[in-house]
């Protein structure tokens, strides 16, 4: 595995474009550079904050492309249409679009086909709901379907166990190097419990163990709120 630096972007040389989340580039405007000049029958988005905790989804999904033809691209995870969405970045109650996420999305290399930026797409309405909304990729992955005639699929949730995504970390400002260890170890809690089971005595057994995991998480945590873009930042 090869792994690519751009050097240039160091703390000297971070964006300072108060449109931007924070000083640092989108992930839309990386992908849309970047991902074109791969050229191996798979390639996949990431997001820093999401973690494999068991890595035995990723060869479910890549055997899951290999048998479907006409299947372009999986996630480990999915959001249906949402009509009255509450965003808090925009302050704006909106039609917040289908989407598989991004945090773990394999695409086949047909993909690339499709031109369509991968950033937010945005469309006004008329009436209480202003605004039909398509985040990161979300309008990318729908050209993928009407236009291309592509599939597109999610993880059975049975595989849920073998990661998690923490969520929003380009806006933290709370977790730092003396508290990420017992923050990474309670969402861990929360989500799998102590031993990853969802039936039997041990899965009971794991269900109060992510209710503890709840309550400690709500001691230590509960201040936490990555909601809102960094003060001065997302101004666009």
């Amino acid at each position: 595995m090869e792994i690519l630096e751009n050097e240039w972007q160091n703390d000297n040389n971070k964006p300072t474009d108060r449109q931007l989340e924070g000083p640092f580039e989108k992930c839309d405007a990386i992908w849309d550079r970047e991902l074109k000049k791969i050229d191996t029958p798979y390639h996949a988005t990431v997001d820093a904050d999401f973690e494999i905790l068991d890595s035995s989804f990723v060869p479910i999904m890549l055997a899951c492309l290999d048998s479907e033809p006409n299947l372009v691209a999986m996630s480990t995870d999915y959001t249906p249409t949402i009509t009255d969405h509450d965003d808090s970045y925009s302050n704006e109650v909106l039609c917040l679009n289908e989407r598989w996420h991004t945090w773990f999305c394999v695409y086949k290399r047909a993909a690339l086909q499709c031109g369509v930026s991968h950033a937010v797409h945005v469309e006004p309405l008329s009436g209480p709901v202003r605004y039909k909304s398509w985040d990161t990729s979300g309008y990318f992955q729908k050209e993928l379907k009407e236009d291309h005639g592509f599939e597109l699929e999610v993880l059975d949730p049975k595989y849920q166990f073998c990661f998690i995504h923490y969520g929003a970390f380009s806006k933290n400002r709370n977790i730092h190097e003396w508290n990420v260890g017992l923050y990474r170890r309670l969402q861990i809690l929360r989500k799998r419990g102590l031993f990853g089971y969802d039936d039997g005595l041990v899965g009971k057994v794991d269900h109060w163990t992510k209710r503890l995991g709840n309550i400690i998480n709500r001691l230590c945590f509960g201040h936490i709120d990555r909601s809102k873009y960094w003060p001065g930042w997302g101004q666009g």
